[in-house]
């Protein structure tokens, strides 16, 4: 523990509450940021855990047979801000870097762990679900971030989340949907468009593509193997269209930002639809309903919303 204060270094203080942190601390500088990162800082709450549960654990060994348990729940939330909002770049460093183990650690630890292979009991959620969904928007958040270093390793991971979640068979994990949800949401913000709509776009080829690696070549098995290719087939369908259903629920979103986001994701997303003309066919009159429904919307628009010119580029 000391060495992990040690090397956040000056600003290791971040990492307790003060008595006045309302006033004078952390809520300050979030309230002081930037616009276009203020979902991600605003999510970032240092003084109340994510889960109300201990999760996250380390054993660390101090001698022969004797291992000592670090819970890390309660640094986790300080260690966000720190590598979101720090001025410091060796401490703005080193808290991306514990960010980027503790999420492999519990991405590992969920991985062995039992689950269903499909179905409804499926969707229950894991232990870590509650603190996937304060910590997929940061990851979001850090993968476009002006230091090299924090970009390259959480763009990086964003896209390995992405295959890691959209290949489970599982209909509508919750952990899928949760990252789902932060990657939609980030679409209204400008900076955080291209990323989450190039995220949107592979979360759609690999949902698509698990079925054609591993389910073509059990459909040409037999009989057995068929009926597994198909039951495979409708939980990949699920995934893609939840992605759908909330890019659609976006472009008709009276927010103008939110809208052109659904769309710059939406036709990332059909160029990898075209590959595959069945999932195309099974929701192209879904697809051309709301194009032009966001064009009617886009009528009251203010000028140089972009929604407009972007709805007419998708409907055609």
């Amino acid at each position: 523990v000391a060495r992990i204060l040690g090397a956040v270094g000056g600003v290791a203080h971040v990492l307790v509450d003060d008595v006045d942190d309302d006033k004078f601390g952390v809520s300050a500088r979030v309230e002081s940021s930037s616009s276009s990162s203020s979902s991600a800082l605003t999510s970032v709450s240092t003084s109340t855990l994510w889960d109300f549960e201990k999760r996250v654990s380390l054993d660390v060994e101090v001698g022969e047979s004797c291992f000592v348990t670090i819970w890390l729940d309660q640094i986790i939330p300080h260690v966000s801000l720190v590598a979101l909002s720090s001025t410091d770049r060796a401490a703005k460093i080193a808290a991306a870097e514990f960010l980027h183990a503790v999420t492999l650690l519990m991405v590992g630890r969920n991985a062995r762990r039992w689950s269903p292979e499909a179905g409804d009991h499926a969707r229950e959620a894991t232990p870590f679900h509650k603190l996937y969904q304060k910590l997929f928007p940061v990851i979001l958040e850090l993968a476009i971030d002006a230091e090299p270093v924090t970009k390259t390793l959480f763009s990086a991971l964003a896209t390995q989340l992405i295959r890691w979640f959209t290949r489970n068979q599982a209909r509508e994990a919750a952990e899928t949907m949760a990252l789902l949800d932060a990657i939609v949401e980030g679409l209204k913000w400008k900076d955080r468009r291209d990323l989450c709509a190039g995220l949107a776009a592979e979360c759609l080829k690999w949902s698509v593509r698990s079925l054609g690696a591993e389910d073509l070549s059990a459909g040409r098995g037999g009989r057995g193997n068929a009926s597994a290719s198909v039951s495979a087939a409708n939980n990949v369908a699920v995934n893609v269209s939840s992605l759908l259903r909330r890019l659609f629920a976006f472009q008709t979103h009276p927010d103008p930002n939110r809208r052109l986001g659904a769309v710059v994701a939406l036709r990332l997303c059909l160029n990898e639809l075209r590959q595959f003309p069945e999932h195309a066919e099974a929701h192209a009159l879904e697809i051309l309903e709301t194009s032009l429904r966001i064009l009617r919307l886009a009528e009251r628009d203010p000028p140089g919303a972009g929604a407009a010119e972007a709805g007419t580029l998708l409907a055609r």
